[in-house]
């Protein structure tokens, strides 16, 4: 009987281990981005990816979240081939506009990274106010009209 309760307890501990690990590496397995735009509009925008490695696995990914600093994507690496370089390219709706450059993520960059719009940067911790530019004095906007309408 002390026998049988002693191999119980065994295999009771080695489940709770085996659990431990898994879920450890679940978490290294999964790479954060964060997106912001100046202007905040988010409505429409994904985050198209893809492994840069071999150009493959490409998947257009929703939004998990939105925190402080805009947007919040998240990415299981084992979805891109060895999981070690990741393409990011922001984009809106069906191509209608992105928000070049192409972006890759690589291992060495850690599991969380940020995207500022309009800088070809991937940053590998949250930028300051002097890279993300708060002042919006120097923005400008253009209208204009092509006599031919198109």
């Amino acid at each position: 009987m002390r026998q049988c309760l002693q191999t119980i307890r065994i295999v009771a501990v080695l489940l709770v281990l085996s659990f431990t690990l898994s879920a450890l590496a679940t978490a290294d397995d999964v790479l954060v981005v964060h997106y912001k735009r100046h202007t905040g509009d988010y409505d429409g925008w994904t985050l198209w990816t893809w492994d840069a490695a071999s150009g493959q696995a490409s998947q257009d990914l929703e939004r998990t979240g939105e925190d402080d600093f805009g947007l919040v994507f998240e990415l299981t690496r084992a979805d891109y081939g060895d999981g070690t370089q990741i393409g990011l390219l922001p984009k809106y709706m069906e191509w209608e506009s992105k928000d070049p450059p192409d972006r890759i993520w690589t291992a060495d960059m850690g599991d969380e990274v940020w995207i500022l719009s309009g800088l070809p940067q991937l940053f590998t911790e949250q930028p300051g106010e002097e890279a993300m530019g708060t002042d919006t004095g120097d923005m400008l906007t253009v209208h204009y009209h092509r006599p031919q309408g198109d």
